[in-house]
């Protein structure tokens, strides 16, 4: 959960083809980190050039596995 979010984007090139096939892909890695301005940057990287960033002020990030 994401909370008092100042920016989003999510970015994808069509380096592969065909482009109308699965947009981003697969999740790759995602990773959490300060920005120069102390707010939190969540980036998660897809398989197929997909970049979903997410900065915000606080986050609660649970990992599951899938079985």
């Amino acid at each position: 959960m994401y909370k008092r979010v100042s920016r989003y984007s999510f970015e994808k090139t069509f380096s592969q083809k065909p482009p109308n096939q699965t947009a981003h892909g697969d999740l790759i890695v995602h990773e959490i980190k300060l920005t120069d301005f102390g707010k939190i940057c969540h980036e998660i990287l897809f398989s197929k050039d997909g970049v979903f960033l997410i900065e915000c002020e606080d986050i609660m990030c649970i990992e599951k596995m899938i079985t």
